[in-house]
């Protein structure tokens, strides 16, 4: 059976509030997951605290904590939603930081660790404006919200994203423009504000 239609499966056929349902699912997408947050994490400084791997693991750790989780309709629902869980842990990872720096939990960093932080406070902030922007977004455009943090997030080609969620090549590049006419509105707006 091809892999795809293996994790289809997967997820109708298996309760994934048993642990080892989780494990199974686990071994299933692990390959993928990272990739795509592989893909993400190119765009974050060189010397992230978070890799792929890590990130991968956090996810599947607040999966097999969350009793409230979803019922996945299909290896596309499960990937786009994990997209999205995977960028909520780089965004609190982003808060935790600026919270950091303005003194919360400060302990002392040597010297030759410093060069890590140098950089992440610009990062960290751009990624909280961005995530401001997206709920906006969503709430005007939920769709095309999940399609920019697709493809904000897992550096994919659209080919791949449109067949994760489900839609055509054309449908994410109409949604790409809409969501940049949006937001350059939204960054507009916020800074004539400011």
């Amino acid at each position: 059976m091809e892999h795809t239609h293996l994790i289809t499966q997967f997820l109708q056929e298996n309760d994934l509030h048993d642990p080892k349902s989780i494990d199974k699912l686990f071994e299933l997408v692990f390959d993928e997951l990272r990739r795509l947050a592989r893909g993400r994490l190119r765009r974050e400084r060189e010397h992230h605290t978070l890799n792929a791997t890590g990130l991968v693991h956090e996810y599947f750790i607040r999966l097999q904590g969350d009793p409230n989780q979803p019922q996945w309709q299909n290896r596309a629902h499960f990937y786009s939603l994990a997209v999205i869980a995977m960028k909520r842990i780089l965004i609190e990872h982003a808060r935790k930081r600026m919270a950091e720096k303005r003194g919360g939990g400060a302990e002392h960093v040597p010297i030759e660790d410093a060069y890590n932080l140098i950089g992440s406070d610009q990062e960290a902030t751009e990624l909280l404006t961005l995530n401001e922007a997206l709920t906006k977004f969503g709430e005007v455009d939920p769709t095309g919200k999940q399609i920019l943090e697709a493809v904000y997030f897992s550096g994919l080609p659209h080919k791949e994203i449109a067949q994760m969620l489900g839609v055509t090549t054309k449908t994410i590049q109409r949604s790409l423009r809409a969501s940049e006419f949006w937001l350059k509105r939204y960054y507009g707006v916020a800074q004539s504000s400011t």
